[in-house]
């Protein structure tokens, strides 16, 4: 994929993530970003290459969830809806989309930097 543009996700930035890895540590290769269109109820993410990893291949994932939830408790249980995309991309993955208008949506985003994952979530979007 080529660099990030405007057609990944054409919405609103609502929420963005870096990814940390695993002791927690900002990584600085790249952020997990929620998007959301209250015109139409779309959620839209993406995980973006930073820093180190930005121009380079590597395994990267982004996954969106609508949840059965209207108000966020913490837990996110599918209701039918899912979406993800998965590669070896060079500046970002996604964008994934849900429909969720009245529902809490879940999204969840890494980057395989040097053999090890970083990663990020956001929920409770409701």
């Amino acid at each position: 994929m080529s660099p990030p543009d405007d057609s990944a996700c054409t919405s609103t930035l609502v929420d963005s993530e870096p990814l940390r890895s695993p002791s927690g540590a900002n990584s600085g290769i790249g952020r997990l970003e929620l998007y959301y269109n209250s015109s139409t109820g779309n959620n839209c993410a993406m995980v973006v290459h930073t820093g180190a990893s930005y121009g380079v291949a590597a395994e990267t994932y982004v996954s969106i969830v609508r949840c059965a939830e209207t108000v966020w408790d913490g837990e996110c249980n599918e209701a039918s809806g899912f979406d993800s995309d998965y590669g070896n991309f060079s500046y970002y993955a996604g964008g994934v989309r849900v429909s969720a208008p009245n529902n809490c949506i879940s999204t969840a985003g890494s980057i395989k930097w040097n053999g090890v994952y970083h990663t990020a979530t956001i929920g409770g979007h409701c």
